[in-house]
């Protein structure tokens, strides 16, 4: 464990540097690059994201929360055995996106309500996107088909749902269904501490967005990505699928991107439609830091975050395939 956790920081350190290395190199370009990511936070997650966190942070900090809790128990613990607060976290994580389930993971644990194995099993359906994204933003304004957008948003629902029946018998432990004790909560407070935890962690968000925009620019400025991009377009040949590789490559990154490079590419509507389904459900290293910024206080296991990921878009892109197959 030791020796794996020197190796990741000596290329961590390495990778750092280089970074510092390209900001020299180039400054303008990458600044650049910099607001580019600053200006999409600001101007579409930013007004999407904080009424979210704003919400969900206010009722979880509800004493009357218990009671919305026991609503969705038989559901909850007949699909995914898990607890009933998981129906309250997966509903507002399919309603408000990346990363609302992490964060909302992270205060039901920080409060006690869930343990470090809960918290693991939770994120196996409760880290996906939103409609807002899907259908709006790739559906309706990238590919300019709305009904790409329902199809894809239908499969990365079922996705989520299949992932958490996948790992329901995994991390087996007691369930708690109820709130601690909250008779000392000062409820005069609620809404100003909610507001503040809700601005600190959408900058967060933020500050990931911006940085990884500047990351691909660098990524494909010194020829890195495009590396990738051949490696990606060698397996999607077996397939028939040529001249991909960049988007795929740009989408692991930033899913965003990826899933505006696929939309100006001229390839058959369902091949876009699948392709940017798995891309929505990895979600990118962008939306995974952002998640494990919050995750890491539960104490998860990296591997297996990535492991639930990779089979979550296994599931959206057959899921997607299957309803493609159905409505075109």
């Amino acid at each position: 464990q030791k020796k794996v956790s020197k190796i990741i920081i000596f290329f961590a350190t390495l990778f750092l540097i280089f970074l510092i290395f390209a900001l020299i190199y180039n400054p303008k370009k990458y600044i650049n690059s910099c607001y580019n990511g600053l200006l999409t936070w600001a101007t579409c997650v930013l007004p999407s994201l904080l009424p979210f966190f704003l919400i969900t942070k206010i009722l979880t900090d509800l004493k009357s929360l218990d009671k919305l809790f026991s609503k969705t128990n038989i559901i909850t613990k007949f699909l995914f055995n898990a607890p009933s607060c998981a129906g309250y976290i997966f509903c507002m994580s399919i309603l408000s996106g990346y990363p609302v389930g992490a964060k909302l993971i992270e205060e039901f644990y920080s409060k006690k309500i869930i343990s470090t194995k809960q918290a693991n099993k939770l994120m196996t359906f409760c880290s996906t996107s939103g409609p807002l994204f899907i259908i709006g933003t790739v559906g309706s304004l990238m590919f300019n088909n709305i009904t790409v957008g329902y199809i894809m948003f239908l499969s990365h629902v079922i996705a989520a749902i299949l992932n958490g029946v996948l790992y329901r018998n995994l991390y087996k432990d007691s369930i708690v269904n109820q709130l601690p004790n909250t008779t000392n909560t000062d409820y005069s407070n609620i809404l100003s501490n909610s507001m503040t935890s809700s601005i600190l962690s959408v900058m967060v968000v933020g500050g990931f967005i911006a940085i990884f925009y500047m990351i691909i620019d660098v990524l494909n400025g010194f020829n890195i990505l495009p590396q990738f991009a051949c490696f990606f377009d060698t397996i999607l040949n077996f397939f028939g699928i040529k001249g991909c590789g960049g988007c795929i490559a740009n989408g692991l990154v930033e899913v965003t991107r990826g899933c505006l490079d696929l939309s100006k590419l001229n390839l058959n509507i369902k091949t876009l439609c699948v392709l940017a389904s798995g891309l929505i459900a990895f979600g990118g290293f962008s939306i995974h830091f952002q998640a494990l910024s919050f995750l890491s206080k539960c104490k998860i296991s990296v591997k297996f975050y990535f492991i639930q990921k990779i089979t979550q878009t296994i599931f959206a892109c057959v899921t997607c395939f299957l309803l493609c197959m159905i409505f075109f």
